[in-house]
């Protein structure tokens, strides 16, 4: 079984999507405070969502994102179950903001265990104790390989005792009065948040 490539594209975009309209909503909601305070309040208020990562806390950013949940359900993943095990250790600081005319860095450090590594290890002990047979017998394969490994999976991150805190910058750039996250930026965002992991 090699679906981990595939599995860490649809759930690296997903949380990309979910991050970047999480911050678009905040910069929308923050009101006339100037635009440092704007951005860390935004920040802050996603952060502190995934810091606590309950189904009534990150519900209005997946909604909002319009993320297509298809790909994932074919898995048998709940999007909600999956974020509360990969963030179940999560943490941030936001060291510095700055703002110079019409752009702005807000510069991050996103302590987390390390996806990767959890995916990994789970793939590993999952497969070396896989029984074919009743795998073969199963009505549908494939779902019950992604079953078994994601409860392997949410075992490694759940038991992760060596956290990795990575730092990150978003970018953010004004057009026509609003803020606009640059993509690249998110990117380095998100695999910190899943603690280093390379996308």
């Amino acid at each position: 079984m090699n679906k981990r490539t595939g599995l860490l594209r649809i759930l690296t975009t997903m949380l990309g999507c979910v991050l970047a309209f999480g911050l678009v909503i905040g910069l929308a909601g923050c009101g006339k405070s100037n635009d440092e305070e704007q951005i860390r309040s935004a920040v802050s208020q996603v952060m502190d969502a995934f810091k606590n990562p309950t189904k009534e806390n990150l519900k209005q950013f997946v909604d909002a994102s319009d993320v297509n949940l298809d790909e994932l359900e074919q898995y048998g993943v709940d999007i909600y179950e999956f974020l509360g095990h990969c963030f179940s250790h999560f943490d941030y600081k936001i060291n510095e903001v700055k703002v110079e005319k019409d752009g702005a860095t807000a510069s991050l450090s996103l302590t987390n265990a390390d996806l990767g590594k959890a995916m990994q290890a789970a793939q590993e002990e999952y497969m070396a104790n896989l029984d074919y047979t009743a795998i073969q017998n199963s009505d549908n394969p494939q779902l019950e390989v992604a079953k078994g490994l994601f409860a392997k999976i949410y075992e490694k991150l759940d038991a992760s005792e060596d956290l990795v805190t990575t730092d990150a910058t978003l970018k953010l750039t004004k057009v026509n009065g609003e803020w606009k996250l640059d993509e690249q930026s998110v990117n380095e965002v998100v695999s910190a948040m899943y603690g280093g992991i390379q996308l």
